[in-house]
C-alpha cells in the first residue's frame, strides 16, 4: 500500500503541475534598477493578437505583501493566483474587452514609495526608491519596448491590498499618467495614526491619500474601490472614507462591497469586474 501510495501521489503532483502551468501569452522579463540597485522581475501579458502594427492600452497591477509579480498570473503554479492573464484572453475571445497589455511587476514590501535611499529590509517591509523604479524606469521601459499606448487615457493603474494602496498613492499623485486608478482591498487606513508601528514610514503627509485626493485636479479621472464584506475593519473604513471624499469632490468613483475576504479568492472572484472596470 506504501509504495502505491509513493507513486500516486508524485504523479498526481506531476499532473497537477502540467495543467497549472502560466498563460503562454505572458512572459516574465528582469530589469535591473538603477534606483534600487538590483534586478527586478515583471510579468507581461501580451494579448494573443498582439501586432507592433497597433497600440494597446496598458494596465500597471501592483501585488499585495509577501506577494511578487506572479500574484496577478498564475501565482505558484496555480496556487495564491488571480490569473487575470487568463481572464483576459476569455473576455477578449467572447468581444467583451478590447486587447490590452497588462504589466505585472515585482514591487517587494515597499508600498511603492520613496522611503530611503538605499534599498534596504526592515521590520518586513523593503525601502528605497520604489516610486522612481516604477515611474522612471518601469513605465518608460514598457512604452519603449513594447507596442502600448503613451497617453493618460490609454494607461491604468491598479493593485490588491498593499498594491491597492500603491496604485491609489502613484494614480492620484500622477493624474496626468494614469486615467483609470483601481483599489481592490486597498491598505488604507482613515485614521493615520492607526497606521502600524512598522509602518510609521507611510504616515508623512506626502503619502497621505485624502490630502492628496482634496488637492489634486482629477479631472477625467475614474476609481474603481471594492473589497469584501468580511475585510478587515480599518480597511472598510478607509475605502468608505475615501470614497465619501472623492464623490463629494465630483470624481467618478465606484465602490463595490461584495461577498468575501482579504484573499486571493476574493480577488480571484472580481477579476472579470476589474478587467471590465479598465477596459469598458
Amino acid at each position: 500500500m506504501k509504495k502505491i501510495l509513493l507513486f500516486v501521489v508524485p504523479a498526481f503532483l506531476l499532473l497537477y503541475l502540467l495543467f497549472n502551468q502560466g498563460d503562454p501569452n505572458t512572459k516574465k522579463v528582469t530589469l535591473y534598477s538603477q534606483a534600487l540597485e538590483k534586478n527586478m522581475k515583471v510579468n507581461i501579458y501580451l494579448p494573443e493578437e498582439y501586432s507592433t502594427d497597433k497600440k494597446y492600452p496598458v494596465l500597471f497591477l501592483f501585488h499585495g505583501k509577501d506577494g511578487n509579480e506572479d500574484s496577478f498570473m498564475n501565482g505558484f503554479y496555480g496556487f495564491n493566483g488571480i490569473k487575470i492573464d487568463r481572464t483576459a484572453d476569455e473576455l477578449i475571445q467572447k468581444g467583451e474587452i478590447i486587447p490590452l497589455v497588462i504589466v505585472s511587476p515585482e514591487i517587494d514590501n515597499s508600498y511603492g514609495i520613496n522611503s530611503s535611499a538605499t534599498t534596504i529590509s526592515r521590520d518586513g517591509y523593503n525601502l528605497g526608491m520604489y516610486e522612481d523604479y516604477i515611474l522612471k524606469e518601469l513605465v518608460p521601459y514598457i512604452q519603449d519596448h513594447y507596442s502600448v499606448e503613451k497617453t493618460r487615457d490609454g494607461s491604468f493603474i491598479g493593485g490588491i491590498s498593499m498594491g491597492g494602496f500603491v496604485a491609489l498613492n502613484l494614480g492620484l499623485s500622477h493624474p496626468d499618467v494614469f486615467s483609470k486608478i483601481g483599489g481592490h482591498s486597498a491598505a488604507i487606513w482613515e485614521n493615520q495614526n492607526d497606521i502600524p508601528k512598522g509602518l510609521s514610514w507611510l504616515a508623512k503627509s506626502d503619502m497621505n491619500l485624502f490630502e492628496l485626493a482634496k488637492k489634486q485636479d482629477l479631472t477625467g479621472i475614474q476609481l474603481y474601490l471594492d473589497h469584501g464584506d468580511m475585510d478587515h475593519d480599518w480597511l472598510i473604513q478607509g475605502n468608505t472614507y475615501l470614497y465619501n471624499l472623492l464623490d463629494s469632490q465630483g470624481v467618478k468613483t465606484q465602490l463595490h462591497v461584495r461577498n468575501g475576504g482579504h484573499d486571493y479568492s476574493y480577488w480571484k472572484s472580481q477579476v472579470e469586474n476589474y478587467l471590465l472596470f479598465y477596459n469598458n
